[in-house]
C-alpha cells in the first residue's frame, strides 16, 4: 500500500513519556497488525508479506514477496522500508524483479495512550519496478497518512487515511482509506487468534480513474513474538483490475539493537 502522512512536530509534546525501541507489548492485545491496514504503534519488526494474483485484463498472472523492515527509536519515531520482489506471467512471458521500494520516514507517534495510538508518516516510493513487466507503477509517489488504532474491549479498530500524489511526468491525486475490524480470542497461553476483516477504498481526487473498493476477511495468529496472517482480498465496485488477491504474511518482533550487540533477537 503507497501511503503517507503530515504531522505537526509541536503535537509531539502532547503524547507523554517515550520507551526506546517501541511500546507495543504494553499497548492492549486487542491492537494487532492487520493485513493490509498499517498499525499505528511503533515497533522494531521484521516481516515478509506474500501475494498471488489473477489479473482479468491481459490474461495476467502474478506473484510477489515484500519484505518489511521497522525500526522504532523509541514509541515516538520510528522508521518502515518496503522491499518488492514480484513475477509475472503474461500470455506465457515470464518476469521476475525488484518492485517499487517504499520508505516511510519518520513516524510519528503524537497519541500514545493505553489501547488508543495516533501515528503520521511521510511515504515515498521510488519507481525501482518495471512497469512494462507489471513489476512497477513507472511513478514516483510521496503521500501525507494517518492512521489510527482504537482498542474497545476484546474488539480492535483501525483506521487509515492518506492522499498519495504520484507523478510520471503528470501529477494523479488519489484519497486512499482503509480500516480493519478484529476481534482477539484467547487460544493459550502466549498465543492469540484473531479473526479479522478489512476494508479499502480508492478514490480519484484528479483524473478519470474510477473509485475501488476491496474486500479482505482474514485471521490473525500471534504465537510470542511471531505472527502469521492469511486473507483474500475481494474486488467490489468497478471493474476489477484483479479477480483477487491471496495474502500470507510472517512477521517476528526483532528488537535490532539487542540483535546486532549480542546476536539475540527475542522481544
Amino acid at each position: 500500500m503507497k501511503s503517507v502522512s503530515f504531522a505537526v512536530p509541536i503535537l509531539v509534546l502532547v503524547g507523554g513519556t517515550a520507551h526506546p525501541h517501541g511500546d507495543h507489548a504494553s499497548q492492549s492485545p486487542s491492537i494487532i497488525d492487520p493485513l493490509i491496514t498499517h498499525h499505528a504503534v511503533l515497533e522494531d519488526e521484521l516481516k515478509l508479506n506474500l501475494f498471488a494474483s489473477r489479473y482479468a485484463a491481459g490474461s495476467l498472472t502474478a506473484g510477489a514477496a515484500s519484505l518489511e523492515l521497522a525500526y522504532a527509536f523509541s514509541d515516538l519515531f520510528g522508521i518502515e522500508a518496503f522491499v518488492p520482489f514480484g513475477i509475472t506471467d503474461t500470455f506465457g512471458t515470464v518476469r521476475g524483479g525488484l518492485g517499487d521500494i517504499e520508505v516511510q520516514v519518520p513516524k510519528i507517534s503524537f497519541v500514545r495512550e493505553y489501547g488508543f495510538v495516533m501515528t503520521a508518516y511521510a511515504a515515498l516510493v521510488f519507481p525501482t519496478g518495471s512497469a512494462g513487466s507489471g513489476l512497477g507503477e513507472g511513478e514516483w509517489v510521496v503521500a501525507p497518512h494517518l492512521l489510527t488504532d482504537l482498542a474497545l474491549g476484546p474488539i480492535g479498530l483501525q483506521l487509515n487515511g492518506a492522499v498519495e500524489l504520484a507523478t510520471d511526468g503528470e501529477v494523479v491525486a488519489e484519497l486512499r482509506v482503509s480500516t480493519a475490524y478484529t476481534v482477539v480470542l484467547d487460544a493459550a497461553n502466549d498465543v492469540l487468534l484473531s479473526p479479522l476483516v478489512e476494508l479499502e477504498a480508492e478514490i480519484a481526487l484528479s483524473g478519470r480513474e474510477p473509485a475501488g473498493i476491496a474486500l479482505v476477511p482474514g485471521v490473525k495468529l500471534g504465537i510470542g513474538g511471531w505472527h502469521v496472517g492469511l486473507g483474500i482480498a475481494v474486488p467490489l465496485g468497478r471493474e476489477p483490475e484483479a479477480d483477487f488477491e491471496v495474502m500470507l504474511q510472517v512477521g517476528y518482533h526483532v528488537i535490532w539493537n539487542r540483535l546486532f550487540a549480542d546476536g539475540s533477537a527475542d522481544r
